[in-house]
């Protein structure tokens, strides 16, 4: 089954790494199992593919809000 994490950062998640901000707001995936989607390109931030667990994220992004998605398939 596949699964997509959709959502825009807040004001108190501002400055976290991603890895640590999907994990708070998924409880059910551990940040291993982040961080290897993210190894595998599996994480779009404002449709930019990122590759690195420790990126911060900002909640506003040149004036944008900044919108996470993570696609990955449940085991």
């Amino acid at each position: 089954m596949e699964k997509d994490i959709n959502f825009i950062v807040e004001e108190n998640e501002n400055n976290l790494r991603v890895d640590v901000l999907i994990n708070k707001r998924e409880e059910l995936i551990s940040r291993t199992r982040i961080k290897n989607l993210i190894l595998k390109e599996k994480l779009k931030i404002n449709d930019e593919i990122i590759k690195s667990p420790s990126k911060k994220v900002l909640k506003e992004k040149n004036g944008w809000r900044t919108m996470i998605l993570l696609e990955f398939k449940l085991i």
